[in-house]
């Protein structure tokens, strides 16, 4: 197939110089000083008449290896708007090529290959697409997913019910298709679970709903998948994953999954009766996944026995995770899982926990001989130490069992500077978890004297922490010029050997918000000795009083791209925002604001239009969020939602530049506007 066209014949006339063209001069030596100098003079004069006789070599002149080299650094957008039909040689070239397609990028480039033809379609095989901002309606309208004939992984996030189903309902054609992640959606209807089902290629999904996922088996044409290998999902009631379980089909030797507990949608305990139903093969209509080797299950306050209840089902299992919050003492007991293991996981190579226990259970501190139990005859299973920590500050009081490096939800993720903590590991394998934090949090109490002297007898290293977090919990007025921010500074220059690679800084407070911030000398000293601080989160009214530094200003307005402004109670006044625009107008690329509930909303009325009218000229997401911290969910009021869309829509018609890059998107309690 031959494609020609002179739209671009200027490519033709690209220069590249032979390398085998040029001359190499000799250093000379000082005994022919003089006959080189009078060389060098001779070249200088003729140097003009030389450059014209230079071989030059044509684009389309480099070998196919290189080109093929070339353009597999090039996303097919711009390869298609640079070389497509030029001649028919680079046609084949580029039709050689196999493309990733990601239409979650910039809107010019997303409405440029919607408008366009699509000539390289059989040759893309991963695709990625975002209904973020309504995308999906003009990509339904104007392609045909069907016509990917070759496509091979597809990933859909934040997508509608109505143009999920429309994607969902032709990806059956697509008989490559090995690989389907949709998140962000809402996984309920009736039709999804058909679909879903109708892909019979499929060896990878990953659902990620935002509210209990509800697949609907009654249509009696749904087969189990004979292909699957990895299935991954959040939000599954019990009930509807034992279902789901009797159609994944034999093959998945791999799951992720998070169980929902909700006391009303699940019964009191699973019946016994249905896990011996489908060991049994429910009358020999279904076959459990006895393949499945490896298993990560988290649930809250679903009790041990019928968790056991559900392990039965894969007795094939060579690694098991998994993560509970509990009231049940028993979860964290060695005697317990290993007695349950020697007798239902016969295969079990690695075992891996955390187990949050709360209540009466977690009222007073147990022994290290707890943790030590699981080391004494398992080290078959549990590769590495098992650690407690009991934390009183918590109410109620909290105990945590876990192994490392299990991921956990309250906090193991990062070490803790000046807290109060406390870390046991075995006896026989001391581990050290602060090795392995990314996010270091320093706490700051009135009382950090005593702790800053008693921890600087046991110095702690942080090797892979990117982010620190100053996090407040002062009651006494910060001051400025206190001895403790020099001996903060001391500590952290000791403990990295390398403070450039700090890249955020996030400073917090508890709630309610009656403790005092940090001093404005600390976050000076800390930005001084970590420069290339680029991510900062902060309340709004602590930035103010940063702010008032122009010091500060100087320092933040270097490096810092992303900015996350906390609004409380302080409605921002436009001439203090403008303030802050300007200190970040040349780098700025991301902004987040997070509104609690009590703040008046309609001051945004003068404020939006300064963020939007391009005052930070790199600004490319702008993020307007109602507070979660209340109980009852929170909504924009209608009225500021119809002035929105007004504001946007008037300042997109009046400014012509603006109006072809500019996507946003209004919901309950969201806003969100991409550049």
């Amino acid at each position: 197939m031959t494609f020609l066209s002179c739209r671009r014949n200027s490519m033709a006339l690209l220069k590249l110089y032979d390398l085998e063209s040029l001359v190499i001069h000799q250093i000379p030596t000082p005994t022919d000083q003089d006959t080189s100098i009078s060389n060098v003079k001779k070249n200088k004069q003729n140097e003009w008449k030389t450059d014209t006789s230079l071989s030059k070599t044509r684009f389309e002149d480099l070998p196919n290896e290189l080109l093929l080299f070339i353009f597999q650094f090039l996303p097919i957008i711009r390869l298609q708007r640079a070389f497509y039909n030029l001649n028919s040689r680079l046609n084949t070239i580029c039709y050689s090529q196999e493309f990733k397609l990601d239409l979650t990028s910039l809107k010019p480039e997303f409405d440029y290959y919607c408008s366009s033809t699509q000539p390289f379609v059989s040759q893309i095989y991963s695709l990625k697409l975002s209904d973020e901002y309504d995308r999906l309606q003009l990509f339904n309208r104007n392609i045909d997913i069907s016509r990917f004939d070759h496509l091979r992984a597809i990933t859909i996030r934040k997508v509608s019910t109505e143009n999920l189903d429309q994607i969902l309902s032709k990806l059956h054609l697509l008989t490559e298709l090995s690989y389907l992640n949709i998140y962000d959606a809402l996984i309920q209807s009736p039709h999804i679970t058909t679909a879903l089902f109708s892909i019979r290629s499929l060896k990878c999904l990953i659902l990620y709903s935002c509210d209990p996922i509800v697949l609907n088996f009654t249509d009696n044409t749904i087969c189990p998948w004979t292909k699957l290998e990895y299935l991954e999902s959040n939000h599954f009631y019990m009930t509807n994953f034992l279902e789901l379980i009797k159609y994944v089909g034999p093959n998945v030797k791999r799951m992720k999954i998070h169980i929902d507990y909700k006391r009303r949608e699940d019964p009191a305990s699973i019946d016994e009766q249905i896990i011996n139903n489908l060991l049994s093969g429910d009358g020999g209509r279904f076959e459990i996944p006895i393949s499945l080797n490896r298993l990560f299950m988290s649930f809250n306050y679903l009790s041990l026995t019928d968790y056991h209840l559900v392990l039965k089902l894969f007795p094939n299992l060579r690694h098991l995770a998994f993560s509970t919050s509990t009231f049940d003492m028993n979860f964290a007991s060695a005697t317990i899982w290993y007695e349950f293991i020697t007798n239902n996981l016969l295969e079990l190579e690695k075992f891996q926990f955390y187990t949050q226990v709360t209540g009466d259970a977690a009222q007073r501190c147990p022994a290290p001989g707890l943790v030590e139990l699981f080391n004494e005859n398992h080290d078959k299973w549990i590769k590495g130490p098992v650690i407690m920590n009991y934390n009183h500050a918590l109410k109620p009081p909290t105990l945590e069992v876990y192994t490392y490096p299990q991921p956990t939800y309250n906090g193991k993720y990062y070490a803790e500077l000046y807290g109060n903590e406390t870390y046991i590991s075995t006896k026989r394998n001391i581990m050290d978890i602060d090795d392995n934090a990314k996010v270091l949090r320093i706490t700051l109490n009135d009382n950090n004297n005593e702790q800053l002297t008693l921890l600087n007898q046991n110095k702690m290293n942080y090797p892979k922490v990117t982010t620190i977090r100053l996090h407040s919990q002062m009651t006494e007025m910060a001051r400025e010029n206190d001895s403790i921010n020099s001996l903060i500074c001391t500590d952290l220059t000791m403990r990295f050997a390398d403070l450039s690679k700090i890249s955020g800084l996030d400073i917090t407070v508890n709630q309610p918000t009656n403790f005092n911030f940090p001093s404005r000398t600390l976050v000076r000293r800390l930005l001084c000795i970590m420069p290339k601080i680029s991510r900062l989160s902060l309340p709004y009214s602590y930035l103010l009083d940063l702010f008032k530094s122009p010091l500060v200003i100087h320092m933040l307005k270097q490096t810092v791209y992303s900015v996350w402004i906390t609004f409380n109670s302080d409605p921002p006044l436009l001439q203090h925002i403008n303030v802050v625009f300007d200190a970040f107008s040349t780098k700025l690329r991301y902004l987040y604001m997070i509104v609690d509930t009590a703040f008046p909303v309609d001051n945004f009325y003068a404020v939006l239009p300064s963020i939007l009218d391009g005052k930070c000229t790199k600004l490319s997401l702008f993020s307007l969020k109602l507070s979660k911290l209340q109980s009852t969910p929170q909504t924009f009021s209608t009225e500021f939602k119809l002035w929105l869309k007004i504001c946007l829509t008037i300042m997109i018609k009046n400014d012509q530049k603006r109006s072809s890059t500019i996507e946003f998107n209004i919901k309950d309690s969201e806003f969100t506007a991409a550049f």
